[in-house]
């Protein structure tokens, strides 16, 4: 894989993979800007789980990233 390239990979392999450094990693587009601006308007309102069925599992696994 060349230096810069953008490529999908599981969880587990990213999350480690940061973990030496060796990757950047980036905010899947489930938790964007816009997403974001929606919960803080009213989050009642914002139906996440049609954004991505495990949006509140993979954000607590991602955040700390």
């Amino acid at each position: 894989v060349e230096q810069g390239a953008k490529v999908e990979l599981p969880l587990w392999l990213a999350h480690d993979l940061y973990l030496r450094q060796a990757i950047s990693i980036s905010v899947p587009a489930c938790f964007n800007q816009r997403t974001r601006l929606e919960i803080q308007a009213d989050a009642a309102c914002v139906d996440l789980k049609s954004r991505s069925p495990y949006f509140y599992e993979f954000g607590c696994k991602i955040a700390p990233l």
